[in-house]
């Protein structure tokens, strides 16, 4: 397996930020983009969880495709597994497996309705899915795990204030976002408001959007986002609709000798 993500680091700490609007004009220092990423971590890549919702590709003229989803996730001693499945329609059932180890690196399954599963090489992480502005790649969220982190400030976002994170990935071979991702992270939930990943070339920004966060047993998790690329009308929803963190995962559950032994996700 390659190397790419996981132990989700972000280093360098930012000089002093001046926050705009404190009435005395007081500055605040920037914590370590690490401790930053450790508790971002902590809202959805290290945790182990059970999630259903649905996938929903909004085109320009309003036209919608619907799609049923249901995620496993499981954190192992030194590894974690993802099981991501789209449900219904019949014709779009898939499973894509990741399975990511501590030294960062990342495997990728996927079993499209009865055909056999096949690893996927890193060149195909950035296929779309279905059809949609979410891509393989944007299911592994490796970029956490690049070597050159950065908290550049403090901004503004929604009701509340974010730490603005700059990642770049260290070897440019490693993702289809060569040049820049940039995160706005709640300073009170750590859950990433706002992401925007430039991509390869000349092809536009992508922009991830919260669609809204709850808590789960002490831990904050964000419950949908939507995916826009700039200059593009339409967008992509991931919306999860109901579930919860827990350690009730068996390990069987996202064995991917067991998970693809069992068939196509029509069985």
């Amino acid at each position: 397996m390659r190397r790419s993500w996981l132990a989700v680091s972000r280093l360098l700490v930012a000089p002093l930020t001046l926050l705009s609007g404190a009435a005395a004009g007081w500055a605040e220092s920037l914590p370590p983009a690490s401790e930053i990423v450790r508790k971002v971590a902590n809202t959805g890549p290290a945790l182990s969880l059970r999630a259903h919702g649905r996938l929903t590709e909004i085109s320009a003229d309003g036209s919608r495709r619907v799609y049923q989803l249901s995620l496993v996730q499981k954190r192992m001693a030194d590894r974690t597994v993802l099981l991501w499945t789209v449900t219904d329609p019949p014709e779009a059932r898939m499973r894509i497996l990741l399975e990511s180890n501590d030294n960062r690196d990342v495997a990728v399954w996927r079993a499209e309705r009865d055909r056999p599963a096949a690893r996927l090489t890193e060149h195909q992480w950035a296929e779309p899915i279905l059809g949609t502005r979410l891509r393989v790649e944007d299911l592994i969220g490796h970029y956490l795990a690049w070597a050159d982190q950065r908290v550049t400030g403090i901004e503004p976002c929604g009701k509340g204030t974010c730490y603005v994170l700059e990642s770049r990935p260290g070897d440019p071979a490693s993702s289809s976002y060569s040049v820049l991702v940039t995160s706005l992270v709640d300073r009170q939930t750590f859950v990433p408001m706002l992401t925007r990943k430039k991509l390869r070339g000349r092809e536009p920004v992508r922009q991830f959007r919260c669609l809204g966060t709850r808590r789960d047993n002490q831990l904050w998790v964000s419950t949908g986002q939507e995916i826009k690329t700039a200059g593009e009308s339409g967008s992509t929803r991931i919306v999860m609709t109901g579930g919860s963190i827990t350690n009730a995962i068996r390990d069987s559950e996202v064995d991917g000798r067991r998970v693809f032994a069992q068939g196509s996700p029509t069985k």
